[in-house]
């Protein structure tokens, strides 16, 4: 924030200000000193009245100087200034007048009605100066010319007429316009500083804004440069991870297929495999934070990803554990599609909805709600930029988030409650990710009486066909005939991926590296090729792909990745590759997307 103590720009406003108000100071002092001077002739004019034994005339000035001195006491300090003002000219006019009926003028005293103009205009302003000098010397010009006419009566002759009515005027007409021409310098002085004010709130209000910004712009920096360091972390951990995780997730499965339907194996075995499901979904999480990745996106409504979300076996699950909690649906029903990975945005629903219902828990509320933010329009602290966007938020109950958390909730890990109990921390992390991977945003509004998140995407401009939900397959739909190389550096994922191909029908071939399988493959024909991207030191899988292309032309090929898309992996789909699957191994992926690439290659 700006404070004008510490602002230049304000500073010299405040200058402004003090130097306009000194021009009034000094201008008091200036009536105060002439009042002064005034009172000190008057007492020297008594005195020498008083001399000459003229004490009507000691008394008349005296008397006149103890009442300026009294009017200058007021004018001082009390709050009526500009009555004083009008009363000393009120009393000037009467000692002035007095002066020239009595008949002091024809002598050197008329001198000082030369002076009437200019205390008056000075005092009380130009046009009521001016007045006042007209009511004093139009009966006194009158008085004069009369006088003047009648020879041998009166005080003034002709000569005094001609010289004193012409530079009287004068003297009033000088005087006006010199006030007048001070008024207006004075007023628009007062309008260029006005207007200087002016220019100066407005900017100061700019530089506000500006510095708000650059603080609002370096706070998202910082936390994209913590998410992006933390990410770096979460996915080499991930990467680890999903190569042990391989034989606890697909060795289960294939020891149930060696096993009879009666056996008291199968049950701990099938714990097993979805004890490693979830951890392979704990690191999906990670991979998702660490590259900003997902699946193949669809058009899709948001309203019926809800809808399905809300009868699927993860929802159900939740609203088992907390079935008090009310949920609310405010779906708008003429909702843009949009485009994205269903996977991702359902796992990003299903975080949020979680931490709402667990937060509202346990007779709470949460509110589910769609829209649109039409072009032109924005929503409460959002741009209003050109881009239609689809939203959806998640309102609960709870106690909110807490100040002291709000700039730490979508890191890694970071979580309010107690780690392992209920989340690994990585919730609100893959909202985030995600979210921005999508080109999405994302606000966060919090209150003691429930937090509110708030999740923006690009609408697509047209309606896009949706792509079909897979379809459940039997075992032995699965299985197929023909020859596979398999291509991992990993001698665990090596091994799982043969068994299950072998399972399922097909001859297979086994290499380690890019150098070894492209020496295979030049030794033996191949229906299906499987390629891992990352292949240590040597050659990765893009390019081994190109070098099986340029030996045989048309080559089917799988990609196998821990990631679900990267550079290497959208080339390779160049090239030809026919899909990706994801690792750890399963008998339905491997097989699902054998079958659908010889299916496909074959048509």
């Amino acid at each position: 924030m700006i404070s004008q103590k510490h602002n230049p720009i304000a500073g010299s406003d405040i200058r402004s200000g003090r130097n306009l108000g000194n021009k009034d100071s000094r201008r008091n002092t200036l009536t105060l000193a002439l009042g002064s001077i005034a009172v000190v002739v008057l007492l020297v004019v008594a005195a020498s009245s008083l001399v000459k034994g003229d004490v009507t005339v000691a008394t008349i000035d005296c008397s006149a100087a103890i009442f300026i001195t009294i009017l200058m006491l007021l004018f001082r300090f009390s709050p009526y200034e500009k009555l004083c003002r009008y009363i000393g000219v009120v009393m000037m006019y009467c000692l002035y007048a007095y002066l020239f009926f009595s008949g002091a003028g024809e002598g050197m005293t008329y001198m000082w009605h030369y002076t009437f103009p200019f205390f008056a205009t000075f005092l009380i302003g130009a046009r009521h100066g001016a007045l006042a000098t007209l009511i004093l010397f139009i009966p006194t010009f009158i008085y004069v010319v009369e006088d003047a006419l009648t020879p041998g009566q009166g005080y003034y002759s002709s000569t005094f007429a001609i010289r004193f009515i012409p530079s009287v005027s004068v003297a009033l007409l000088f005087s006006y316009l010199f006030e007048r021409e001070r008024d207006r310098f004075q007023q628009q002085t007062l309008e260029a500083y006005r207007e200087q004010e002016k220019i100066i709130e407005e900017r100061t209000t700019q530089l506000k804004k500006e510095i708000k910004d650059r603080e609002l712009i370096s706070s998202q920096l910082r936390q994209s440069q913590k998410m992006e360091a933390l990410g770096v972390m979460a996915g080499g951990v991930a990467h680890d991870l999903n190569n042990i995780l391989a034989g606890v997730v697909s060795y289960p499965e294939l020891i149930r297929l060696s096993l009879p339907d009666d056996s008291p194996l199968l049950k701990p075995l099938e714990t097993i495999e979805n004890a490693g499901k979830r951890a392979a979904a704990v690191v999906d999480d990670m991979l998702t934070i660490a590259r900003n990745v997902a699946s193949v996106k669809e058009s899709v409504n948001l309203n019926d990803l809800i809808a399905d979300f809300l009868t699927s076996p993860e929802w159900l699950r939740i609203r088992k554990i907390y079935p008090e909690v009310r949920v609310s649906q405010r779906l708008d029903p003429q909702l843009a599609l949009i485009s994205c990975s269903q996977v991702h945005i359902r796992k990003c629903l299903m975080n949020l909805l979680y931490n709402g219902v667990e937060a509202s828990a346990p007779l709470g509320q949460v509110t589910i709600s769609t829209g649109i933010k039409k072009k032109g329009k924005s929503l409460p602290g959002e741009d209003s930029g050109g881009t239609q966007h689809v939203y959806f938020t998640v309102q609960d109950s709870g106690p909110g988030i807490g100040s002291e958390h709000l700039d730490h909730i979508f890191e890694p890990f970071y979580t309010t409650k107690k780690m392992g109990h209920s989340g690994s921390g990585l919730g609100l992390s893959v909202v985030w990710s995600t979210v921005k991977e999508h080109g999405g945003e994302i606000r966060t509004e919090d209150s003691p009486h429930g937090a509110c998140f708030k999740i923006l995407f690009p609408a697509l401009k047209k309606e896009v066909l949706k792509t079909e939900k897979a379809v459940p397959v039997l075992f032995e739909s699965l299985r197929g005939k023909g020859s596979l190389l398999l291509v991992d550096d990993e001698p665990e994922l090596r091994e799982i991926g043969s068994k299950i191909a072998e399972i399922l029908g097909y001859s297979v071939h086994v290499a380690r590296s890019g150098e070894e399988a492209v020496e295979i493959f030049l030794e033996h024909d191949f229906d299906i090729v499987v390629l891992d991207m990352l292949l240590g030191d040597g050659m990765n899988g893009r390019e081994v792909y190109q070098q099986m292309l340029s030996i045989k032309p048309g080559q089917k090929a799988i990609i196998a990745s821990g990631y679900s898309t990267s550079m290497d992996v959208e080339k390779t789909l160049e090239l030809g590759a026919h899909s990706i699957i994801k690792k750890p191994y399963s008998i339905e992926n491997i097989g699902l997307a054998i079958k659908k690439c010889l299916i496909h290659s074959n048509s």
